[in-house]
């Protein structure tokens, strides 16, 4: 075996926190190890632009900006953490050619996840008034980044993202749903409340609420300097894409 790819993740939050860590960390922790006693060439894992965090400081992230993270959400902390496991991994293995793509939000017509699935709600909030750029990458871009970065053999780090961004409010009238300004202090617990209480429409703690609260948009000049990459569908392409999937 020449190349391997790991996309073993639980992207939907769980409500055990020990199981979500042990499979997407412990797990990444085996293919890494397996990976290394199966002598692989080429190694490219799929991380997340979550990794930056959502924060009102954030200026536009390149690959070098700080993996900050979200200070409880853990499904970022473990992403965090997975890539600290690579960065180790790659020092003591420098004959292996690893690649770390960190695609934006993905979305497309086989796109179904707890963060696509918000857009379901009958209102979508404003936290706090805000409203934040938000960017998309089409599922196909995502593959298509993938086998340009095989072909070419890039190693490295490389954001993917779709073209240009969109306000969230954009993103809720293209939407078809109304807005609704709701401040922190009154939809954070109750959101954090149906989820422990395993509410059918509630597929998250209220953590995730900060990623349309605050910036995290991403730049992808590097990868298209270093292997031509360029996404086919912009943000808003992408996301008129998906919701027509969905009818």
């Amino acid at each position: 075996m020449d190349t391997l790819i790991h996309l073993a993740f639980v992207v939907n939050p769980i409500h055990d926190l020990k199981e979500m860590h042990s499979i997407d960390v412990d797990g990444t922790k085996n293919v890494l190890r397996a990976a290394k006693i199966s002598r692989i060439k080429k190694i490219l894992l799929t991380s997340s632009t979550m990794v930056y965090g959502a924060w009102p400081d954030n200026p536009l992230l390149t690959e070098e900006s700080s993996l900050r993270g979200h200070p409880t959400y853990y499904y970022n902390r473990d992403k965090v953490e997975i890539e600290q496991i690579c960065q180790a991994f790659i020092k003591e293995n420098p004959d292996i050619l690893f690649t770390i793509i960190r695609p934006c939000l993905v979305l497309g017509p086989n796109v179904n996840h707890f963060y696509s699935r918000i857009l379901n709600w009958p209102i979508l909030p404003l936290i706090d008034g805000n409203n934040p750029p938000i960017q998309f990458v089409h599922e196909d871009d995502v593959a298509r980044a993938y086998l340009a970065i095989l072909k070419k053999g890039k190693k490295g780090i490389f954001n993917i993202v779709g073209k240009g961004t969109l306000k969230w409010k954009e993103v809720i009238e293209i939407s078809g749903k109304p807005a609704l300004a709701i401040p922190r202090l009154l939809i954070y617990p109750i959101m954090n409340a149906l989820w422990k209480l395993r509410f059918p429409l509630i597929e998250s703690p209220a953590d995730i609420l900060d990623f349309i609260k605050y910036p995290w948009v991403a730049s992808g000049e590097k990868a298209e300097r270093e292997f031509g990459f360029v996404a086919k569908y912009s943000s808003k392409e992408t996301l008129k894409i998906f919701l027509k999937s969905q009818k």
